[in-house]
């Protein structure tokens, strides 16, 4: 069994597009989603409404949670720093929000005798940041929050995999996001057989220059827009992870 793992789509509908025919050439039918869908490029109610298609286990993100709680605010109360956020929310169709509401924060999964533990941030939180070389002694610390064989956590938009205590900690990087000097999509395949489990990362090209074009368009946030150009201007000056295509 083959699963695609997501995470941080953050309304790049482009970025998700690219990652689900990718996904799709390997025959992929099932999808796990680490939450944030939305918030940050120009897609949100899109983005989810083509996550919904998928009909994938998922789970809320801090900035889904954030967005709808910021949602039941009334207008005249938003700040101007709040407005981007607000947009977003407000992009976002009766159905869409509803199905980003009712998003557990964490949920888990048995396959063939395998325990796997969803989370956003880490079993701790929904915005804690576990990274590739986040000390040993902190990840003992969190499977002790969990009976889990695999833990897979988003938030952080860096991918890699950590064991410790022959746990192990999978990031599949950010779809819509990424924030590691290499600007293409990021996600990941678990594939499950009885006796093994393998996991592979995947860095997929997608239409960066629609996405940007698309951010100016709705007169998204100029930092926004710099964010994800940085990601380009940063892969033109470090050689970026190799990662299968």
């Amino acid at each position: 069994m083959k699963i695609a793992v997501i995470s941080d789509i953050h309304a790049n509908l482009f970025a998700l597009e690219a990652v689900l025919a990718h996904a799709e050439n390997q025959g992929i039918k099932y999808f796990w989603c680490l939450g944030d869908q939305i918030q940050f490029n120009a897609f949100p109610d899109q983005v989810v409404k083509t996550v919904r298609k998928m009909d994938p286990v998922a789970i809320q993100g801090n900035v889904d949670r954030a967005i709808l709680k910021l949602g039941k605010k009334k207008e005249e109360n938003i700040t101007e720093e709040e407005m981007p956020f607000y947009w977003t929310y407000k992009q976002l169709s009766r159905k869409n929000r509803e199905f980003l509401a009712d998003l557990p924060s964490t949920t888990k999964v048995k396959l063939k005798g395998y325990r796997f533990l969803l989370t956003h941030g880490s079993p701790k939180g929904i915005a804690d940041n576990v990274y590739a070389d986040t000390p040993d002694d902190y990840l003992r610390d969190l499977t002790k929050l969990t009976r889990a064989d695999f833990i897979l956590c988003g938030h952080t938009h860096k991918p890699f995999i950590r064991e410790v205590d022959g746990i192990s900690f999978i990031n599949p990087g950010s779809v819509g996001k990424p924030v590691d000097g290499d600007p293409r999509a990021s996600y990941c395949v678990i594939q499950v057989k009885k006796g093994f489990v393998t996991i592979d990362h995947y860095r997929v090209e997608y239409d960066l220059a629609s996405a940007l074009s698309a951010m100016r368009e709705y007169t998204l946030p100029d930092i926004y827009i710099r964010a994800l150009e940085a990601s380009v201007l940063q892969s033109q000056l470090t050689e970026p992870e190799p990662a299968k295509e």
